[in-house]
């Protein structure tokens, strides 16, 4: 399994065949018959087409790979900001699906690493259907705040204080949870 994040198997191919046509071109270079030169011609149009081709290519690899570097600098820093908040920190999609979370709030909801972009803050709620109508109330006001209960791991419940705000200039949009033991 090829594990390159930008493989150069296609741009080195292309390449390849690039010069073999350049290859092919040099050895008939001076021919005499016309079937040939139109051959010829035919072959010099491709290798331009392929030159093309190759550049597009490489700028595109060049592109992604720039694109790749700052999107996992970006995650980085982000990640180090939630994790310096003193408050557990979790972002939801409209589902509640919980697509990130600080170490604070994986401890305080009893969730894991794994379970990021599956599990919904719902599963971690003692009452779901409360859980579900408060998504359903910060996806149609500006901020919320209120009190969830989070099922702990020993059975018992224990209120925390969610603020939630929706998240601006986001698509698909996502949800800030700040949450706090009540």
């Amino acid at each position: 399994m090829n594990t390159d994040p930008y493989p150069l198997t296609g741009i080195t191919e292309l390449d390849a065949a690039v010069q073999r046509l350049l290859s092919i071109r040099s050895e008939h270079e001076h021919a005499g018959s016309p079937l040939l030169r139109q051959a010829l011609s035919e072959i010099d149009q491709v290798i331009e087409e392929l030159q093309v081709m190759f550049e597009e290519l490489s700028q595109g690899r060049d592109d992604l790979q720039r694109l790749s570097t700052a999107v996992a600098q970006e995650r980085r820093r982000r990640v180090e900001l939630m994790e310096a908040l003193s408050v557990a920190c979790v972002f939801t999609d409209a589902k509640g699906i919980i697509q990130e979370a600080n170490t604070s709030a994986l401890l305080l909801l009893g969730g894991s690493v794994e379970g990021l972009g599956r599990d919904s803050l719902c599963d971690h709620a003692a009452d779901r259907d409360a859980c579900e109508a408060l998504i359903a109330r910060a996806a149609a006001e500006p901020s919320v705040v209120d009190t969830l209960i989070v099922r702990r791991t020993s059975g018992d419940g224990v209120a925390v204080t969610a603020s939630v705000l929706m998240l601006r200039n986001l698509t698909p949009p996502l949800w800030r949870w700040f949450l706090q033991r009540a």
